[in-house]
């Protein structure tokens, strides 16, 4: 699914709107941790009581977890290059 959100972010980037496969990348992320954060809370609000809901749960905590790390992965490569770029 990752990937298909990707390409739909590719065709609506047009060439005025040029950016790095790394920011388009980082944009979609983001997004992706916008949605998965919706859907938490509303799955919160409904106070989980099956075994199926709370797996869901815990399911949804950890790909949040794991979209912020490479959230965070993204945004430190992005300073480093910059940081080399500019002592060059």
């Amino acid at each position: 699914m990752g990937m298909w959100a990707l390409f739909l972010v590719l065709a609506l980037v047009g060439p005025a709107q040029a950016q790095s496969m790394t920011e388009i990348f980082l944009e979609s992320e983001r997004a992706r941790l916008v949605t998965l954060r919706q859907e938490l809370t509303a799955l919160v609000k409904q106070e989980p009581q099956s075994d199926e809901e709370l797996t869901r749960l815990i399911r949804l905590r950890l790909e949040i977890r794991r979209v912020e790390g490479r959230i965070k992965a993204i945004e430190q490569g992005i300073k480093e290059r910059e940081q080399e770029q500019q002592q060059q």
